[in-house]
């Protein structure tokens, strides 16, 4: 079994690259939504074939592309990295300059930890090829096969940390294929046991989705001789076993190419149908009970549609990826999930002439996706690179309630007007931005649009007022945090711990939760920081002198870092939440008292009381009442 490229299973033409930088849809009532653009990238050679079949970003600003790039008589690896600039191709080894290498998959923890599989060929047999990343340079690591004498290779990949990783694919004797599953413990790749298949059934895994070093999932396909059926095969840290996975019928073959996990209860797998005659798009969708086939869109019903990969960032945001043929061309193919139906999404082509093939997709957050696939060109299948950024918005609270929307932001209501038992302290957006819940110093909660009221501590005795909130990733749920660090959880918001019964050197003054919502940061006015559950301690600046006290904070999109924010502007970042710039030692008008980051996190924004709006890295101004009288000053915001 010898082959020159990884290549989407029942794909018509694949030829060419293709990446996209996205952004999820706007909510539902936004004035502006995402476009999709062609932009610049980088090839080999003007005059070499260049493709890619996997990528991963661990931020907007960082991510890499796997593939593999043909001079006319060999395959040789590709990777090509984006810095938030440009995309530029990285050196990467081979097994021999004159042996056939591919890469199929890519994983990546952090900018300097990412891991890269496929196969390569002495011209007899594939054997399994993995390169690593440091920071610094790729390297090939020792990989294991099942025999010198069978085909191995790799299709898939997934990292939970520098030292948890699975890779999945295939291995054949020449008459049988059977699922090959690898595993990385931070010292060696070693050969792991999967599920026995029948007699002279195929079983073929073609990607993965860990969660944790105990949760994987793969996904593939089996076939009983005559038919193609869905293959799911679940980890639970002891043993793979195989997971019952529904099919169309008995009698159509059901490819799941990608699947995407962002817990163990919540899964996304992709694939296609075909019912003899053209190919289907399949989404099937694991509750933690059951697989099940969720309706998908397919761009005609005369239309070939295949979905390749798929990349979710909480259980109502995924983006899959693919292509669409007409019977003349393939075309790109994207197809969102906002939490209760998957959506065909406009995406641009090279040309409506050529091959336009999507292939693997990653998102960073919600709102910046990165897609690869492939593209062909007059000559030569060269690299191209689409780009798609939501404006984004951001809505303002004042002391009474009142709220200001600006840019893609809808309006939805306020307190304004209303008489409040006590003043409003904060406010929280869901995460797809259709609703937001404001709170009162005494915990009384006010939701709007889509923000469903889950509870609150108005009417209860509390021991310090409150002073902030933060929502759930899936928006069905919050947190309260109170002066003295106490906590307060609503909904799916689970308590993780707090320092209600601890002393304090100063106030807490704001909270943060990572992206998973397993955990949460609390910030006190002199900046320290306070973690519990999957929240990581990066860093803060209690026990330094302070020109003016910490007023807020905000996470980075991977939950991996965190901004806090001073009185006077000034701008502490730790962890992967990069520096963008700051107010500190520039007059203001009226002190900061809030901060945002942006829809793709390369930047943020600062809030003052009168409403001004400073404007930080990718997140751009849309807007203020700095020139407005309020009827009260303004006490927070949220992106």
């Amino acid at each position: 079994m010898k082959r020159s490229r990884i290549l989407p299973a029942a794909a018509a033409v694949l030829i060419g690259v293709a990446l996209l930088v996205a952004a999820a849809p706007s909510p539902a009532g936004a004035s502006t939504s995402p476009t999709w653009s062609i932009a610049s990238s980088a090839n080999t050679s003007p005059t070499q074939d260049n493709y890619l079949n996997g990528v991963s970003c661990t931020s907007p600003t960082a991510c890499v592309a796997a593939g593999v790039s043909y001079d006319g008589t060999h395959d040789h690896t590709l990777i090509e990295t984006w810095d938030g600039t440009a995309w530029s191709v990285t050196p990467s080894p081979n097994t021999s300059a004159t042996q056939t290498n591919v890469l199929a998959a890519v994983s990546c923890t952090s900018p300097s930890a990412c891991v890269a599989v496929g196969d390569s060929s002495d011209g007899t047999n594939n054997q399994t090829l993995i390169e690593t990343w440091d920071g610094t340079a790729w390297s090939i690591s020792p990989s294991p096969d099942t025999s010198p004498t069978q085909d191995n290779s790799l299709s898939g990949v997934s990292c939970t940390s520098s030292t948890a990783c699975v890779a999945v694919g295939d291995s054949s004797d020449g008459t049988q294929q059977q699922a090959l599953i690898v595993t990385w413990n931070g010292t060696a790749w070693s050969l792991t046991s999967s599920p026995a298949a029948p007699p002279n059934q195929d079983n073929i895994l073609v990607g993965v989705s860990c969660t944790s070093a105990t949760a994987c999932v793969a996904a593939g396909r089996t076939f009983d001789g005559t038919t193609n059926h869905t293959l799911i095969e679940t980890w639970d840290g002891t043993a793979w076993s195989v997971t019952p996975s529904p099919n169309t019928s008995a009698t159509h073959n059901d490819f799941l190419n990608g699947v995407s996990c962002t817990s163990s209860t919540a899964c996304v797998a992709v694939g296609q149908s075909n019912d003899g005659t053209r190919n289907h798009t399949l989404i099937e969708t694991w509750d933690g009970t059951a697989w099940s086939v969720t309706p998908s869109p397919n761009t005609s019903s005369t239309s070939d549609d295949t979905l390749a990969g798929v990349s979710c960032t909480s259980s109502t945001a995924c983006v899959a990826v693919g292509q669409s043929s007409d019977g003349t061309t393939n075309h790109t193919l994207i197809e969102t999930w906002d939490g209760t139906a998957w959506s065909v999404t406009p995406s641009p082509n090279a040309s409506s002439t050529q091959a336009n093939v999507l292939a693997a997709v990653s998102c960073a957050s919600p709102t910046a996706c990165v897609a690869a696939g492939f593209f062909s060109g007059a000559t030569n299948n060269q690299t191209l690179v689409a780009s798609a950024i939501a404006v984004g918005g951001y809505r303002l609270v004042a002391t009474d309630g009142g709220i200001f929307s600006f840019g893609s932001a809808p309006f939805y209501g306020s307190m304004g007007g209303t008489h409040l038992n006590q003043p409003v302290v904060g406010m929280a957006a869901t995460p797809n931005g259709a609703g937001y819940w404001m709170v009162a110093s005494d915990g009384g909660i006010f939701s709007f649009g889509a923000a469903a009221f889950h509870g609150s501590m108005g009417g209860s005795p509390l021991n310090r007022p409150i002073v902030g909130m933060a929502s759930t990733p899936d928006g069905r749920g919050y947190w309260l945090v109170a002066s003295d660090g106490g906590i307060f959880s609503f909904g799916d918001a689970t308590f993780h711990g707090s320092t209600g019964a601890l002393h304090l050197n100063q106030p807490i003054v704001g909270m943060a939760a990572t992206a998973d919502g397993g955990g949460y940061w609390l910030v006190a006015s002199d900046g320290g920081i306070f973690a519990f559950g999957d929240a990581t301690f990066q860093g803060s600046m209690g026990g330094q002198s302070l020109n003016k006290p910490i007023v807020g904070m905000a996470a980075s999109p991977l939950g991996t870092g965190y901004w806090m924010v001073a009185s006077d502007g000034g701008i502490f970042s730790f962890g992967d939440a990069t520096f963008h710039g700051s107010m500190g030692g520039a007059h203001l008008n009226k002190p900061i008292v809030g901060m945002a980051p942006s829809p793709v996190g390369g930047g943020y924004w600062l809030v003052a009381t009168d409403g001004g709006i400073f404007n930080f890295g990718s997140a751009p101004y849309l807007g203020s009442t700095g020139a407005i009288t309020l009827n009260q000053p303004v006490v927070g915001m949220a992106g």
